[in-house]
């Protein structure tokens, strides 16, 4: 039994005394099949785990970016670039509210709270949504150089 303990203690990938016949042998077959899949949950949980936070990286550097780009002292900018700005700090600043609102619904779903019900979606849409997404990331590049333009001109 010490050795087996000493087994799930130590994280070790496998388990002693699981070719045994008797309970030491049950038991140890038992934890070897749980840790697997206590392992398995674990792994999940970093992969989502990173993925939410890369899918959070993008919104908050868009607005970052944009909001920082206004504030520039050493450029003007015309009031169609300042309403497109805002507007696209105003869009991801949803985006982050709907991913917040997503998470807390895997939250409950999880807890068994809410009930998933499969939809159909619009594929063009969604991808329309992910090209207008990087394309923002390409403005917000582009008004900077325009500032270290206007910044060299002065």
């Amino acid at each position: 039994i010490e050795e087996l303990a000493d087994a799930v203690r130590g994280n070790a990938p496998d388990f002693p005394l699981q070719q045994r016949t008797d309970e030491l042998g049950v038991l140890a077959r038992a934890f070897a099949a749980h840790t697997g899949e206590l392992r398995a949950v674990l792994e999940r949980e970093r992969f989502f785990t990173g993925d939410v936070s890369h899918e959070l990286r993008t919104p908050v550097a868009l607005i970052k970016g944009y909001a920082s780009t206004l504030r520039r002292n050493d450029a003007k900018w015309d009031k169609h670039t300042i309403n497109e700005s805002l507007a696209v700090i105003e869009e991801e600043a949803d985006r982050l509210s709907k991913m917040i609102d997503d998470l807390l619904d895997v939250t409950r779903i999880a807890a068994g709270k809410m009930a998933m019900t499969p939809a159909h979606e619009d594929m063009g849409r969604i991808v329309r949504a992910a090209i207008e997404t990087v394309a923002s990331v390409h403005d917000v590049t582009r008004l900077l150089e325009v500032a270290q333009e206007k910044s060299r001109a002065a």
